[in-house]
């Protein structure tokens, strides 16, 4: 039997994403802890989770009963959301073969960490990696840095994947969802869907669409955080703040949307850009080593936003060149089938 471990306190996140996209009807147990509830953090269940309230404070506790569930359900084999947190860590001591998702940026690891323990996590992580039985990414450039700083030799790339049965184009829900949101059809609108926190760089999109108000562009953001309030202090007029949205519902908001903005520099990958894509979405991009591999070829890298929303803005056959670009990516690299029997094969070779 295998089971999924995952410390992770947001579960409307890209890493979390991929174990429902993953494992969605399959005979596995998802082991979690409580912290998202300590956090007030809203999230959403897994649909084969096994919920048993972990306390991330009471190490010893958790431990103990951790290992005892993996003996109740006999479990063999492991897949570990990358952490130093309790879960995870008893996922690697009492599972002997074990697959780490390294899903994260390391150097947005080490930047929100306090430099008195950037060197003791970053040394944590590393020897979690080197003892699991294989690695996997969802990007070939955190691959080669994984490989080239020895965390490990055995890395493989997996996609989230995404499912192109929901997120395509849809020309109803566009129309209907920008008449609920109130976007008129002569106003441009740009939607970026992730946390509302700083390494996601929302001030700067934000400043964009500020500056922008008047060639009746719009921003439309989907998801919380705990920057929110400093955020809505800084927009404009034309900024919407959605909130949290539930996963299989993006695709309205995708759908709405002239073009994706992601300003976020440190992204693994970036699920939500791989979902806009999907449904035709032109996307641009700020450089990280996820959005280096996804949209590089087919969206827009951008060194200068204001600029790069400008030149699209009124260049509607570029924007649907891009689109279909982005289409064809996702379609060849991170379709779901695909993404699920490579992440089997990579399990049942354990």
């Amino acid at each position: 039997m295998l089971g999924v471990f995952t410390d992770t306190s947001s579960r409307v996140g890209g890493a979390e994403q991929s174990i429902r996209n993953w494992f969605k009807g399959e005979r596995v147990k998802i082991f979690s802890s409580n912290l998202e509830k300590l956090m007030n953090i809203k999230s959403t269940s897994y649909d084969n989770e096994i919920k048993y309230n972990f306390n991330w404070f009471n190490w010893p506790l958790t431990l103990r009963n951790l290992r005892k569930r993996i003996k109740q359900h006999e479990i063999n084999k492991a897949l570990i959301n990358l952490t130093i947190g309790p879960i995870g860590i008893g996922g690697s001591l009492f599972v002997k073969k074990r697959i780490v998702n390294f899903h994260t940026d390391i150097e947005f690891i080490e930047k929100a960490i306090p430099r008195v323990f950037r060197g003791i996590i970053r040394r944590s992580l590393k020897i979690i990696c080197q003892k699991a039985t294989e690695l996997i990414t969802p990007s070939k450039r955190t691959r080669e840095f994984l490989i080239n700083n020895n965390w490990h030799d055995k890395v493989t790339v997996v996609s989230p994947g995404v499912d192109m049965k929901l997120f395509k184009k849809d020309v109803k829900k566009r129309k209907l969802t920008r008449q609920r949101l109130g976007v008129k059809d002569d106003e441009f609108l740009m939607i970026d869907v992730s946390r509302l926190t700083l390494d996601k760089n929302l001030p700067e999109l934000i400043k964009t669409a500020n500056k922008l108000v008047n060639k009746k562009v719009k921003l439309l953001l989907v998801g919380e955080g705990k920057e929110e309030k400093m955020l809505k202090e800084i927009a404009g007029s034309n900024v919407i703040f959605q909130g949290f949205v539930p996963h299989e519902e993006l695709v309205n908001y995708y759908n709405a949307a002239d073009l994706m903005t992601h300003p976020s520099s440190t992204e693994s990958l970036g699920l939500s850009m791989a979902e806009a894509m999907a449904c035709k979405v032109p996307v641009i991009s700020n450089k990280s080593k996820g959005a280096m591999d996804l949209v590089k070829g087919a969206g827009v890298i951008y060194k200068d936003l204001e600029k790069e929303v400008l030149r699209l803005l009124d260049d509607d056959k570029e924007r649907k060149r891009i689109g279909r670009k982005c289409h064809s990516r996702i379609k060849k690299e991170h379709d779901l089938e695909k993404a699920k029997a490579k992440i089997k094969k990579v399990i049942n070779n354990l």
